[in-house]
């Protein structure tokens, strides 16, 4: 019978441990395998997640250029900060302005004629002061007096708020209350009492003295002599307000101006974002013969990244007239590297000769329509990618029409001579005395013609109004009338003929003095889906469209839209936002 035999047994081998060590041996070179994989990954992940991050930051350092208002903020400087400030908003008009500060507005101040001892505990009085202001006499304040000391006193009208200021002094020896208008002469007061107890009446007009009158500011704007109750101007120029701080020696100027200088803050934050950018990336995906490569060297999604980007920055705007039409026009260059520099001569080059182009292309904002719309202003620049206009009634215009009858086209009888006289008002405005030729006119239309020429020759009409239109319309069965209409539309227009000679009705059917022909009427409709206003044809916009201003003068009735074009900055967030997307390359990867 055969035997089983085992080598090691009885030779001191441990079997069961070295095939333990056997399995774990050829395990461990997989593992060794699989963690330096590992290890790759992750870092490959970090650097991902590092490039996330970088992009993101990117996408932040742009966000100024994106904002339309941005490239329409202005400066106000003075020439003498001592005698006046300024400040512009959006909406004002660049230039520079004489500015002259002649007097400033000053508070009237009111005292008690005499002091007390104390300011509170002697009741002076109760009851009730009335209180009015020179600009409006008719309007008053009541304030009711129930604690009588001078403290008392004081805090009741401090309290009541209504434009003066109280004040209790001690002048070393008595107590004293003093009364503080507000600056400028329509805010002189007038104090008097009723229904009092006690001393009121040392607090009225006819017991205080006026340690100082008030006083308006006094300046001038380009020769043109200002007066304000307030040292704080807003009226004079528009979207500008003008402190006054002193009178001036001599005249200083005001100088409204594109904020260049916050565009170019913006262009620069821009470059520096997207060198940073790039100096990640390009640290990714570097290749180094010292063994230091980057983690994601050859990465299709870096390579993407850059391809874009690359792609949108050199990309031109406009047509041939545009001569701001890339970054590189405005000085953003693009070094061999790949980052970005800056010559801010050039962009300030650029705002100063045409600043809406430089708008256009960085942040859009360039308004068109399909549309016979024709836009006239943005205002401040609008943030919106497209807003919807309707028109749901167009303007009309004021028509008067002449007696409809056979029209006597022989006007050369010595009878007429000097009867074919009239005169017309237009819009408001009324002419000279007019006049046609006495002759044989060979139809309407020319009689028509030469109504319209003497209208609108007039200067009175033609300095004032946008004129008249005259013309010769046919009724049928040998009638005919004259139909007159003011050129302009809306509610502001209307005309009528004016005069006293019977000859021009009876020969031409023209009434004097008629009122009876149709008026002039607004158009109507929203800009942005808020209620717009009409002068005629043009058309603006209010709320947030407030800057809006159209002519609809070819628009028909109905619902069209205006689109602002895209600037750089916003095609480029395009791209940005769909690599930082959740399905995005970079997540992808």
């Amino acid at each position: 019978m055969a035997s089983i035999s085992s080598t090691g047994i009885g030779s001191g081998i441990d079997i069961g441990a070295l095939v333990n060590s056997l399995v774990a041996a050829e395990g461990a070179s997989k593992a060794s395998r699989l963690d330096r994989r590992e290890a790759q990954y992750t870092a490959k992940l970090s650097s991902l997640s590092t490039l996330k991050g970088a992009v993101s930051d990117f996408q932040g350092s742009y966000s100024s250029l994106q904002s339309v208002s941005n490239f329409r903020a202005l400066t106000a400087s003075s020439s003498n900060t001592s005698a006046f400030t300024a400040t512009a908003t959006i909406g004002a008009t660049s230039g520079i302005y004489d500015i002259k500060v002649l007097a400033l507005a000053e508070a009237q101040k009111l005292q008690t004629a005499v002091g007390y001892a104390d300011s509170d505990s002697t009741s002076i009085g109760t009851g009730t002061l009335t209180f009015n202001f020179a600009s409006d006499p008719g309007a008053t304040t009541d304030v009711t007096i129930t604690d009588g000391t001078l403290n008392g006193i004081r805090d009741a009208i401090n309290a009541a708020d209504f434009g003066v200021n109280a004040n209790v002094v001690f002048d070393g020896t008595d107590y004293e209350l003093v009364l503080t208008s507000q600056t400028g002469t329509d805010n002189d007061l007038t104090i008097t009492q009723t229904s009092t107890t006690g001393s009121l009446a040392a607090f009225t007009s006819a017991s205080l003295n006026e340690t100082q009158a008030s006083v308006d500011a006094s300046l001038t704007v380009d020769g043109v002599a200002i007066t304000s109750a307030s040292n704080t101007i807003s009226n004079v120029l528009q979207d500008v307000t003008i402190e006054l701080k002193d009178v001036s020696t001599g005249t200083d100027k005001l100088t409204i101006a594109r904020n260049t200088s916050a565009v170019g803050s913006a262009v620069q934050s821009f470059v520096d974002g997207y060198n940073e950018l790039m100096t990640t990336l390009n640290d990714a995906s570097k290749y180094s013969e010292e063994g230091q490569s980057g983690l994601l060297i050859g990465d299709s999604t870096v390579r993407g990244i850059v391809n874009q980007l690359r792609s949108i920055l050199n990309t031109t705007v406009g047509d041939t007239s545009t001569q701001y039409n890339s970054l590189a026009s405005i000085g953003i260059l693009t070094k061999r590297d790949g980052t970005l520099e800056y010559d801010a001569s050039k962009l300030t080059a650029a705002l100063s000769s045409k600043p809406d182009e430089v708008q256009f292309l960085l942040a859009g904002g360039e308004a068109s329509t399909s549309s016979s719309i024709d836009v006239l202003s943005l205002g401040n620049g609008l943030d919106v990618d497209s807003f919807a206009v309707e028109i749901t009634s167009a303007a009309s215009t004021s028509t008067y029409s002449s007696t409809s009858m056979a029209i006597n086209l022989d006007l050369s009888s010595p009878s007429l001579a000097g009867n074919l006289s009239f005169e017309v008002t237009i819009d408001g405005f009324t002419s000279g005395g007019l006049s046609i030729n006495n002759q044989v006119y060979a139809s309407g239309d020319d009689i028509a013609t030469a109504l319209q020429n003497a209208i609108n020759a007039d200067a009175t009409i033609s300095g004032n109004t946008a004129g008249a239109i005259v013309s010769f319309v046919s009724d049928g069965g040998g009638n005919s009338h004259f139909e007159f209409k003011s050129a302009a539309s809306g509610s502001g227009s209307s005309i009528s003929v004016n005069g006293t000679n019977a000859k021009i009705n009876s020969e031409l059917g023209i009434v004097f003095g008629d009122t009876a022909g149709t008026v002039g009427t607004d158009a109507a409709g929203t800009i942005g889906g808020l209620a717009a206003t009409f002068s005629g044809n043009t058309m603006t916009g209010t709320g947030t469209y407030a800057g809006v201003v159209l002519d609809i003068s070819g628009a028909s009735i109905g619902t069209s839209t205006i689109t602002l074009g895209e600037g750089q900055i916003d095609r480029l967030d395009t791209i940005v936002k769909s690599f930082l997307d959740s399905d995005g390359i970079i997540d992808a990867k």
